[in-house]
């Protein structure tokens, strides 16, 4: 036996690796500690000290009776095991399992799983119960281990497989792990034939086991030979247990001094060239995250695709029926099938097995295989409404709306009393914006059919496209009546009143919604947004936060949380939420304007300007991009104290003109109007003020520069009237406001 340093063993693993030689660990205890799993003599000295606590004096007779050194638990650890829980046997499971049950691999086993992945040593013999080494595999490097857990099961280890296997001895935590004095006395037959073989063709390196048990240490005792090599590693300053010595006599055996598991491995590693970091593990776990989160994705976008199909085109319930009796028609017995086919032409059987084919397709997505099917339904069997329904349902998925009307027409004019017809078609010239043709077609559809829900929402729908909000949301109401349960119909409605600037009412349906159904991240941004109308900003930014929660990768959300914090006057925030938007929609200019303004605000004119010129290039001939650089120009100048260019007013007076979305010309005005104080012409600011107020009466900004204007005029009165409003609407005034 010969004592040789870490250094020395990984040189020579790794030298010999090339050459084809094949090394396995066996790992004990020891390898588990740093993960959150106390070691075997640990758990002893605790059982002994409960045992002690609750029968000291049957305590004394028993440690005396089996000669238990109780300042070396470690080596009577099965014996602990056993009387510790000798009243019931499951009680030791279970106490094993919550020792264990959130143990999380140490950075040690990312080097080990880098090894046993990457290299022919793909084998680990264990007597621990623990999962780590196989969780490593899977946490860091996407494989799974061939874990053999019980001894029934050893005649399946291939010692020359490629997978990476990992041997329980003492069988897993979840199937009655061995620690009774018996059980570890020895190995059983089919762990013994399998592990002889092991050792023909690997040299084992042990790490952590301290020796304590019969079963591991007498088959290693039974199969010692000179001519086989074996590396004990154990802790450096600790006594090394004699047995242990004595074993490693009978073989080629080396000791190697360490610090401890995660240490050992992490040089194997540095040797071997495997690099780990903080940064390894975030690209990792963000790599898998990104995959579930891909996953759901789809799951959700595919789950919201059929909901929208069943809102919109509600044939499918129709074709999931037709399947149905399809199937129920397959199962008739024998004898009914030649009254059905007395009663059908072939030519009507073929158009229903045609539309079925063509069913199918539908449910796998594939729209142009479902229209081929369909139009030959269709061409055996010209005069049967649904198949053209069911054709129009699949120009509808393609959006090939125009085709779709046809196909529904032509379904109407063979059937005129089915609501969905009308209902289907309806949903067509709403894509097309052709939105009086389809509330005709929702409005023939409600005559049909007064008791369905849906056919009221989707006229809603329509009526608020045109903006006549108070049909949409007599419609909308309507719908909620029939089926209150449905959230969708509360946001809809929500959408309604906030057309109508009744915001609370817009909350208190978005809450209704956010109640039914609460993962759905759109009903909390469109309640932040009415909070933020009401200058509620922190219950905005809060439902903004959740919206974000939900789906991360929304820009939109962001955009829209920027824009409170910016209301607060908190930029740093907003600028950080802005700049997400963009970099996960670099194309929108909107939000790169956000972040000129947010950055004017602040006098960082440099990366505003920077950030101008990008947004500009994406869109330069928008209301938004002209009052953006206005906004830039006159923010510029009274920073640097100059007067603005004609080119400022320009860009403001240009935004005015172009602008047709009713909720920014009040803030148009109301840039123009700084402008104007700024520039000496405060009869124009006052005129451009009371036309951003009456436009919005919460804009506190707003009354804080007519607060001006009456400052200038010297009208203390209007003044301090002007002040207090701009309080009430929670408006705090930034010093580049002044």
């Amino acid at each position: 036996m010969e004592e040789v340093t870490l250094l020395s063993l990984i040189d020579t693993v790794k030298t010999c690796s090339s050459a084809g030689k094949r090394y396995c660990f066996i790992l004990g205890a020891g390898a588990s500690r740093a993960s959150g799993i106390k070691t075997g003599a640990e758990m002893a000295k605790e059982w002994l000290e409960e045992m002690e606590e609750s029968d000291p004096k049957n305590f004394q007779e028993w440690i005396e009776k089996k000669k238990i050194d109780k300042n070396a638990p470690g080596l009577y650890y099965s014996n602990i095991y056993e009387q510790r829980f000798r009243l019931d046997p499951a009680s030791g499971f279970i106490r094993l399992q919550n020792e264990m049950e959130n143990a999380i691999p140490s950075p040690g086993y990312y080097y080990l799983a880098e090894i046993i992945d990457s290299t022919q040593n793909k084998l680990v013999i264990t007597t621990n119960f623990d999962s780590l080494t196989e969780d490593a595999l899977y946490i860091y490097k996407n494989k799974n281990a061939l874990v053999i857990t019980h001894e029934s099961l050893a005649k399946y280890i291939d010692a020359l497989a490629n997978r990476p296997t990992v041997i329980k001895l003492h069988r897993d935590l979840l199937l009655q792990p061995k620690s009774g004095e018996a059980d570890v006395r020895t190995l059983s037959e089919e762990w013994k034939n399998s592990l002889q073989k092991i050792m023909d063709i690997y040299v084992p390196i042990v790490i952590g086991y301290g020796g304590n048990d019969g079963s591991l240490m007498g088959f290693l005792e039974k199969a010692a030979s000179k001519d086989k090599l074996i590396y004990w590693c154990y802790k450096r300053n600790n006594p090394v247990n004699e047995d242990i010595k004595k074993l490693l006599e009978k073989y080629r055996g080396f000791l190697i001094p360490i610090d401890d598991f995660d240490d050992t491995m992490y040089l194997f590693g540095e040797y071997f060239g495997y690099k780990f970091s903080e940064k390894t593990i975030q690209e990792i776990t963000n790599k898998r995250a990104e995959k579930l989160v891909n996953k759901f994705k789809e799951w959700k976008n595919n789950r919201q695709q059929m909901l929208d199909d069943m809102e919109k085109l509600s044939d499918t319930e129709r074709m999931t029926l037709d399947s149905f009796k399809s199937l129920t028609r397959s199962l008739l017995p024998k004898r009914v099938l030649p009254e059905f086919e007395i009663r059908t032409t072939k030519e009507q059987k073929d158009a229903i097995k045609y539309n079925e084919i063509g069913d199918e397709y539908y449910f796998k997505n594939d729209f142009n295989k479902a229209i081929e099917y369909y139009t030959k339904a269709i061409e055996n069997d010209p005069d049967t409404a649904r198949y053209y329904s069911n054709r129009g349902a699949s120009y509808h998925r393609l959006k090939e709306y125009k085709k779709a009307i046809e196909d529904h027409s032509k379904a109407i004019e063979l059937d005129p009393d089915r609501a969905r017809n009308y209902n289907n078609r309806g949903a067509n010239y709403s894509w097309l914006k052709e939105y009086e043709k389809a509330i005709a077609d929702y409005s023939k559809a409600i005559e049909l059919d007064p008791n369905r829900a849906k056919n009221y929402n989707n006229r809603g729908a329509n009526y608020g496209w045109i903006k006549e909000y108070e049909k949409a949301i007599a419609d909308q109401s309507k719908a909620i009546e029939l089926d209150p349960g449905n959230a969708k119909y509360y946001y809809n409605r929500g959408l309604s009143y906030h057309q109508l600037k009744e915001y609370k009412k817009a909350i208190a349906d978005y809450s209704k919604a956010i109640e039914l159904d609460p993962n759905n991240a759109g009903y909390y941004e469109n309640r932040g947004s009415n909070y933020n109308w009401l200058n509620e900003y922190e219950k905005a930014i809060e439902d903004h936060s959740k919206a974000i929660e939900l789906d991360p990768d929304n820009a939109l959300f962001y955009s829209k949380r920027g824009n409170n914090y910016s209301w607060l006057n908190e930029y740093e925030k907003a600028i950080a939420d802005f700049s997400k938007a963009i970099e996960l929609e670099p194309d929108n200019a909107e939000y790169y304007f956000s972040l000129v303004r947010a950055l004017c605000r602040t006098c960082d004119f440099d990366n505003a300007l920077i950030n101008l010129n990008k947004a500009m290039s994406l869109d330069s001939g928008s209301a938004i991009c002209y009052n953006a650089r206005g906004y830039f120009g006159m923010k510029k100048a009274k920073h640097d104290k100059v007067k603005c260019n004609q080119d400022v007013l320009d860009d403001l007076n240009k935004a005015i003109e172009l602008n047709d979305n009713d909720s920014l010309t009040g803030g148009f005005y109301r840039n123009r109007a700084e402008y104007y104080l700024y520039s000496g012409e405060p009869e124009k600011a006052c005129d451009d003020l009371q036309k951003a107020v009456s436009l919005d009466n919460n804009d506190g900004r707003s009354y804080f520069l007519m607060a001006r204007y009456y400052e200038v005029k010297g009208d203390t009165q209007e003044y301090d009237r002007c002040m207090a409003r701009m309080k009430e609407c929670r408006f705090i005034p930034h010093s580049s406001d002044y």
